[in-house]
């Protein structure tokens, strides 16, 4: 089965900055493919018709998703595997980095069946570091981003806080590590790296 590490963390935490960054010039030695599920789902989105493998009711769900911050329900999970399948059927023998996917516990066992996660990377950021790097653009990734007006950033914090982040526990109680990066409000995608290998290498993973 195909290994996944899963980076988690609230909006603009740096997800993904550090998934490119990891892309680039890889992982402890290890080559990575970034998966960006907020990516692809915006670009989904954004598109007047559903591409394969999507169907016109899930093109549907994705823009009302979108519209609302609401996660995809346990129900209309097989989009993101939908989306989550394509992406892993051009990939070669890396090391897969998550970012967006999965969202809570129901996801997590929703892509038990296709990858194995060996590592859980928590960016940790409060909710003033979170705005002060939006309007800073810290990582450099937020241009066009419709998603960042302030109401939308406060529901997607909310959601954060209420089934994404308790889904550490889930991991945790796996057996799988859960490492912890704290980001400030200038952490760069470099700076989160390093924290990620120190743990890394105390793990011995």
């Amino acid at each position: 089965m195909i290994k996944a590490i899963l980076l988690v963390g609230p909006t603009s935490s740096g997800k993904t900055p550090l998934g490119e960054l990891l892309e680039r010039d890889g992982l402890a030695g290890r080559s990575c493919a970034h998966f960006d599920f907020g990516a692809r789902f915006r670009a989904a989105a954004a598109s007047p018709v559903p591409a394969a493998p999507l169907t016109a009711d899930d093109l549907a769900v994705i823009k009302e998703s979108m519209a609302t911050g609401a996660l995809l329900t346990d129900g209309q999970f097989h989009i993101a595997h939908k989306i989550l399948e394509s992406f892993l059927g051009d990939l070669s023998d890396r090391l897969v980095v998550l970012n967006g996917m999965p969202r809570h516990e129901g996801q997590a066992k929703g892509i038990e069946d296709i990858l194995d996660v060996i590592c859980v990377f928590e960016l940790a950021c409060g909710k003033q570091a979170v705005i002060e790097r939006i309007q800073r653009d810290t990582g450099g990734d937020r241009a066009g981003r419709e998603d960042d007006l302030p109401e939308l950033v406060e529901q997607k914090l909310k959601i954060y806080s209420r089934q994404t982040r308790p889904m550490l526990d889930y991991y945790k109680e796996k057996g799988v590590p859960v490492l912890t990066a704290d980001v400030t409000v200038v952490s760069t995608a470099a700076d989160i790296k390093q924290e990620i290998e120190r743990g890394m290498a105390r793990l011995e993973l």
